[in-house]
């Protein structure tokens, strides 16, 4: 694949990432003054169907969702980031591929919200619920959802690890601005993104303990338990700015994100 061509992908894709965390902040935020809400991506999605121009922007939202989606495959299938197939590196192409899959079924929800005409409800059962009652219909279903939680939450870790120590600077071009507040921002927005997939992994073991879907829930869900707990407008807005905080950080990415060639034949 042309170099230019595989950048414009990966760089279209992380932009299109970072708009949709900086629309999932913005209407958490505007959730709290009855202007918005907190049902995470799928939410915010709805929400910019129904603004001016709200078609258009999905209609392109989605488009770079897909090339995200594309890239995750070549990050994954075709190992672009070189983690290579020990334990470690299994395990972070294989969070890669379910990176893949999510921002791709986001891709087709965005399609669906244009095609409905904007009349899509938002609400009913989260991904997480119908994906966790689903496999705890299967044998062992019980056993899996609770190691797929723990994997979650590890790889939540891992995340946030990777904000602190300032590691996520080893993927990014040494042309890159390395002022204080860039730094920030991109710390920043790892550890809150870091702490949603820590509770995403929670619920998921909640679930699988009392073999109830209901208690698993996805982004949507964990803003929501924010927003009821007791200092749910701080917890709340905490989160929405660390939130939007690693919409920068995509678009950080976007901008001077280092893109290697698959190493897989076919991604070539």
């Amino acid at each position: 694949m042309n170099d230019n061509l595989l950048k414009a992908i990966a760089s279209t894709g992380y932009f299109a990432r970072g708009f949709v965390y900086l629309a999932i902040a913005a209407f958490a935020i505007g959730g709290m003054t009855g202007a918005g809400n907190s049902d995470g991506a799928r939410g915010a999605l709805a929400q910019l169907a129904t603004k001016p121009f709200g078609q258009s922007l999905l209609w392109i939202i989605a488009m770079g969702l897909v090339a995200f989606m594309v890239w995750r495959l070549m990050q994954s299938i075709g190992d672009a980031d070189r983690h290579g197939r020990d334990i470690k590196g299994i395990a972070v192409r294989a969070m890669l591929l379910v990176s893949a899959v999510s921002h791709g079924l986001l891709a087709l929800t965005a399609i669906y919200l244009v095609t409905s005409l904007g009349n899509a409800d938002a609400g009913g059962p989260s991904g997480a619920q119908q994906s966790s009652s689903w496999l705890l219909r299967q044998p062992f279903g019980r056993w899996l959802l609770g190691a797929i939680g723990i994997g979650i939450a590890l790889w939540g870790v891992a995340h946030a690890l990777k904000g602190i120590k300032g590691r996520y600077r080893e993927r990014l071009e040494s042309g890159m601005p390395d002022h204080l507040w860039v730094r920030a921002i991109c710390t920043l927005g790892l550890v809150a993104r870091g702490l949603v997939f820590v509770m995403i992994g929670g619920f998921l073991v909640r679930a699988a303990l009392y073999v109830d879907s209901s208690e698993a829930k996805g982004l949507g869900g964990v803003l929501r338990t924010l927003e009821s707990s007791s200092y749910g407008p701080w917890l709340l807005s905490g989160m929405a700015l660390g939130l939007g905080a690693f919409g920068l950080y995509c678009l950080v990415e976007s901008r001077w994100r280092h893109i290697s060639k698959p190493t897989a034949p076919e991604f070539g």
